[in-house]
């Protein structure tokens, strides 16, 4: 027999230095490879992320920064935020790396793991190699002069933009060379639902992300408060700060935090909860490394975010048969249909997000 076709080399770009929900998908990715198929190499900034990568046996690359011109439904670029503007050129200078991996590896294709990578996928079209960028945040489409940039950035330098979601591929309408490929989750690892149903009569509601404003936290917390009189409807909050601890003591991070760029949200949740006497109710669970865990404590997961969009939750709570709450502001209904496999609200809607878990808590049959 004869040997099989050669590897394709693919050089793959992370900006994140903590393993988020983009990280994570990347690694199932790299994981999910049929062995021998690819020689992946992962250029990424230091950090959790880094090790996180490298524990799926990949060669990963380290970059300082890679630049990232930010444009998600949510966050706009707005008053401080036009410090990530800032950013994006500061970080142009480490894009040597990229271009001396490039001229190293000469990959096959080029995978950008986020919308926004422009100087890598300018870097991959100068050197004459297909470019696929992966787009997994809503766009912002409330700012014209971004939107008119990624709109030229993406027919000038991306071969394939690749959309987790009928949301997303409705925020990149005009972008004609998008293919949808929905974010994967690992179902041959989840175990068959569990059908929904405690003894304790205790119905627990998580929220897994970034404890940030624009996943909606203070948008739960609120709904947690207007379902005060629900002893048996407890919050769980996993997650955390984007920044360590030490960070926020610094004198840079407390200036940070008087100035609204890095606010220390835990500490602001944590008094808030006090402050209202929800302690027996709300509870911050902090970062969790094995999500399976988490999951085996939810009975309903809730999404508020202000990203117009689900989230990487979502789907993995779907699959293992655990409804979700998801604000949205356009309802593209394909990753939850409304009232079949979860509930969709207005974002930025405490009552009706309260509304919808109440409905929920109250209807065993319809959680299953």
């Amino acid at each position: 027999m004869g040997e099989g076709p050669p590897a394709i080399r693919v050089l793959y770009v992370n900006h994140m230095d903590a393993p988020t929900g983009c990280v994570r998908s990347l690694r199932f990715l790299l994981e999910s490879l049929p062995p021998g198929s690819v020689e992946a190499h992962v250029i990424s900034p230091p950090g959790p992320a880094d090790a996180f990568l490298r524990a799926a046996g990949v060669n990963v690359i380290p970059i300082p920064a890679v630049s990232l011109f930010q444009n998600i439904a949510g966050i706009p670029v707005r008053g401080v935020r036009w410090l990530t503007v800032v950013r994006a050129f500061w970080n142009l200078r480490h894009g040597g790396v990229i271009r001396r991996a490039i001229r190293r590896l000469r990959p096959h294709l080029i995978h950008l793991n986020e919308h926004g990578m422009f100087q890598a996928a300018l870097l991959g079209r100068q050197a004459g190699i297909p470019v696929v960028m992966h787009v997994r945040a809503v766009a912002d489409r409330a700012s014209a002069w971004q939107t008119r940039l990624a709109r030229s950035f993406f027919n000038r330098a991306v071969d394939l933009v690749v959309p987790i979601d009928d949301s997303v591929r409705h925020s990149l309408r005009e972008i004609p060379h998008c293919r949808v490929i929905y974010n994967p989750v690992a179902a041959r690892q989840i175990p068959p639902p569990r059908g929904n149903s405690r003894s304790d009569g205790v119905v627990r509601v998580s929220f897994l992300a970034g404890v940030q404003t624009f996943k909606g936290i203070w948008d739960l917390l609120e709904a947690a408060r207007l379902l005060r009189d629900r002893k048996d409807i407890v919050f769980r909050i996993y997650g955390g700060n984007r920044w360590p601890d030490a960070f926020y003591r610094s004198p840079f991070g407390r200036a940070c935090g008087i100035l609204g760029v890095a606010r220390n949200e835990v500490a602001e949740v944590r008094a808030w909860v006090e402050r209202h006497g929800l302690a027996g109710t709300v509870q911050q669970m902090g970062h969790v490394e094995s999500q399976g865990e988490i999951f085996e404590e939810t009975d309903i997961l809730a999404f508020p975010s202000h990203l117009n969009g689900p989230g990487r939750s979502v789907f993995e709570a779907g699959i293992r048969g655990i409804p979700s709450v998801v604000a949205l502001r356009d309802r593209v209904e394909d990753i939850v249909k409304d009232g079949a496999n979860g509930i969709i609200v207005p974002e930025r809607d405490p009552a009706a997000l309260a509304a919808a878990i109440r409905r929920l808590a109250d209807d065993p049959d319809l959680r299953r």
